[in-house]
């Protein structure tokens, strides 16, 4: 994400100085940024790191880039074996219209409703409970 942001910001803010026209970046980080788990740490410390790079990068660009976290929890895709909706779950294509309708509005997002609680049952048990 660094190496990606390190060569691709430079040439997005150069685009806003020549043409005027803001571009918007998502850095995709994990609802597991919110607790440290046993067992998935380095997940969860990545996580952690890509959120707040986001947030931060989002506070020195905002004049000609907008950035955004976006911090999802299930998407049904065959990398989790799952293809349908379910009550911890969302389709693919509901999480990229949930992201994208909060792009210049918020710095983080979780997107769909459905992860916002997920995260906050997540945040109400003690991480020694998951």
């Amino acid at each position: 994400m660094v190496y990606t942001a390190k060569v691709l910001l430079p040439q997005l803010a150069k685009r806003f100085d020549e043409k005027n026209k803001k571009s918007a970046v998502v850095i995709t980080s994990s609802i597991l940024a919110t607790v440290p788990l046993s067992g998935v740490t380095c997940y969860c410390a990545t996580k952690v790191f890509d959120t707040f790079m986001a947030e931060a990068l989002s506070v020195e660009l905002k004049e000609k880039i907008d950035v955004i976290s976006y911090q999802p929890a299930g998407v049904a895709t065959k990398m989790i074996g799952e293809t349908k909706a379910s009550c911890g779950t969302i389709l693919p294509s509901m999480a990229a219209d949930t992201c994208f309708r909060d792009i210049g509005l918020r710095t983080m997002t979780r997107g769909a409703f459905r992860h916002e609680v997920v995260c906050y049952i997540m945040e109400c048990f003690p991480v020694s409970w998951m």
